[in-house]
């Protein structure tokens, strides 16, 4: 979207909602760009989607954080699930 081009408020509003809607997809940092967009925006339907969508972002986040935490300290002691969840294996030296 080229921010040089003004938009309308129903299609500030649209774009908004569509952002909201993919960043349950999986996609939060849909949600932290739309909220760096639509920061200033004055509307409060779209003054809620921004809200909500950094509520989003951030709890994704805190979840994310919490589970690399819990993952990279307890994968050793898993055993055999904690190397099938690993995306690289580490090999040793001997």
């Amino acid at each position: 979207m080229d921010p040089t081009i003004p938009l309308k408020e129903e299609e500030k509003e649209t774009v908004c909602k569509k952002m909201w809607i993919i960043g349950f997809f999986g996609l939060p940092f849909v949600w932290f760009t739309m909220a760096c967009y639509f920061w200033k925006e004055k509307h409060p339907k779209i003054r809620f989607y921004v809200f909500w969508g950094l509520v989003g972002f951030f709890t994704e986040l805190l979840i994310l954080v919490f589970w690399m935490g819990i993952f990279v300290s307890k994968r050793d002691s898993w055993g055999e699930t904690g190397e099938s969840l690993s995306a690289v294996l580490p090999v040793g030296t001997q």
